[in-house]
């Protein structure tokens, strides 16, 4: 029994559960999406053998593995006059924090605070020293990728959900500091509980599977 995020489920685990499953065509397989405070809960009580997440920050609870780091880019609606701005100006792309409080004019489209990407985008605010007068929430990355690419607001796409959104057309793109937006996703599963031999094979496929992708 797997658990995660719902875009998590979708990004990292399907690839690992096609070859574990025709490898083990007899062990059942189980995915659940949750919230993190829901999962840790669940593999606590011994509902998920393991989960995708991006915390670590329960080491007294849980075993974490990491499963692979990734970038995180400022994503501005193609469509907008300010990216002829950016581009002239940036260097490699890289928005520096004059830039940013110039984009703080704009809509910003983020994820709740308690989810990690609305955390990531609190830091910027904090880091850059401005808040946008219009913030528009949503619960779901793809929600906020979905959004920039309609010419809402500016949001934050991990690489993830850029190698999975299965979409010619993308937003514009830019680095902004990398100390904050980058991060590791992890394998977390309980301590001291038995894990099974099919655990132990599925979490070393999903490691495999989500490195060379």
């Amino acid at each position: 029994t797997v658990g995660g995020a719902s875009f998590f489920n979708v990004a990292y685990i399907p690839g690992a559960i096609a070859e574990f499953a025709k490898k083990y065509p007899n062990i059942n397989i189980e995915i659940i999406d949750g919230k993190v405070s829901e999962l840790t809960t669940a593999a606590h009580n011994g509902v998920l053998d393991l989960f995708i997440t991006p915390f670590d920050d329960e080491t007294d609870r849980f075993s974490y593995e990491e499963l692979l780091s990734e970038k995180i880019y400022l994503a501005v609606p193609s469509e907008w006059e300010i990216n002829r701005e950016l581009k002239n100006s940036t260097a490699g792309g890289k928005i520096t924090k004059e830039q940013f409080r110039e984009l703080c004019r704009y809509t910003f489209i983020t994820l709740k605070k308690e989810q990690h990407i609305g955390q990531i985008m609190e830091k910027l605010f904090r880091k850059y020293g401005c808040r946008p007068e219009r913030i528009i929430t949503a619960e779901q990355t793809m929600t906020t990728f979905a959004l920039t690419l309609s010419g809402v607001g500016i949001s934050l796409i991990t690489e993830s959900s850029i190698n999975h959104s299965g979409r010619m057309k993308l937003p514009e793109l830019y680095t902004v500091d990398p100390s904050i937006c980058s991060r590791e996703i992890y394998i977390a599963y309980p301590k001291n509980k038995y894990m099974s031999r099919a655990t132990k094979e599925f979490i070393r496929i999903l490691k495999r599977v989500n490195k060379n992708s």
